[in-house]
């Protein structure tokens, strides 16, 4: 089973019901997720070069695919957005609604063409980055047996009747794994932010208007911030402080202390860290919970990574699955 597909599929399908509404879940097939595929591949390290290199007009494929894919997308949301219109359902609880009805500061209303925008660019940041984060969870829990049945014998053990946001919060292990796969794969490479004042970082003056690049890729792997940095381990994440293993950190030349403040950036920092953590993390252990009980997934090593693409998203995500519980 390619597990990538699998999870992408699942993720948008959950992500499009929890945060746009029914309607848009049911518009949202498999089909969708590969437009979600093409949209995202129009910002592979290829298409990027082109886009400076190169005049809008030349037609590279994934470009090609990148806009049929967008056109696509903004006709379903946009058909879904009229619909709603012309039923006067703007009250519903959820972002829908929410950016249907939102306001500029001078009183002016989005435009439906900005609201469909905004809808395609929540699900693109949200989908890709966690279904890449799902599947890479599942490679390491596949190629460490005792970590997969740890993680197994929780879910059961702590979710014996029904699956709640409450018992969820108790699946620590789990979300020990989960962190331990931010670290060493997190799902966007680069974080840039513009210089809105020129300031100075030791004797380096950063000036005005420059754009400064952070790094989650190195900083997660940094020898004087963690200890044996490039080994998948958990266990580093059993005593925490404000988010940040304490225990397995080699700053200041010791152990048993807490790692830098931006050495764990995954979501990003500061007041653009992302919006929809708590809602990733959320939906992953979930997702998680119900595989682990039901299904056993099984892969004799890590795929490579794919470098080529905006989401760093595994090669040949492949595994052996079977049944654990007969089907509903």
């Amino acid at each position: 089973m390619n597990l990538f597909e699998f999870l992408s599929e699942l993720i948008i399908a959950t992500a499009s019901r929890c945060l746009l509404g029914a309607e848009i879940r049911s518009k949202l097939d498999s089909s969708v997720a590969k437009l979600y595929s093409d949209l995202d591949g129009g910002f592979s390290s290829v298409a990027s070069l082109a886009a400076w290199l190169l005049p809008a007009w030349v037609p590279l494929p994934s470009l090609i695919r990148r806009d049929r894919a967008h056109h696509a997308l903004k006709r379903i949301f946009q058909e879904i957005i009229e619909a709603r219109r012309k039923e006067n359902r703007l009250n519903e609880s959820d972002m829908l609604a929410t950016f249907m009805t939102a306001t500029y500061r001078n009183g002016t209303q989005l435009t439906d063409e900005q609201v469909s925008g905004m809808c395609i660019a929540m699900l693109l940041a949200g989908q890709h980055t966690s279904s890449t984060t799902s599947a890479w969870l599942g490679f390491f829990l596949c190629t460490s047996k005792q970590l997969k049945e740890k993680c197994r014998s929780e879910v059961r053990n702590v979710i014996s009747d029904s699956l709640s946001y409450d018992n969820l919060k108790e699946l620590v292990t789990l979300d020990h794994c989960l962190k331990e796969t931010l670290r060493l794969r997190p799902p966007i490479m680069t974080l840039m932010r513009r210089c809105k004042k020129s300031f100075k970082v030791n004797n380096f003056v950063v000036p005005e208007g420059h754009i400064v690049c952070v790094s989650p890729t190195v900083n997660h792997i940094l020898q004087e911030h963690w200890k044996d940095p490039e080994k998948f381990s958990p266990d580093r994440f059993e005593s925490t402080k404000e988010g940040l293993p304490t225990a397995e950190c080699n700053e200041g030349g010791g152990t048993n202390v807490k790692c830098g403040k931006y050495s764990y950036v995954p979501f990003g920092a500061g007041r653009h860290r992302c919006v929809g953590e708590m809602f990733a993390y959320l939906q992953i252990k979930t997702i998680w919970a119900v595989l682990l009980d039901e299904l056993d997934f099984e892969r004799d090593d890590l795929p490579a990574i794919n470098y080529q693409t905006m989401i760093h998203t595994p090669l040949n995500p492949l595994v052996r699955y079977r049944r654990l519980k007969p089907s509903p």
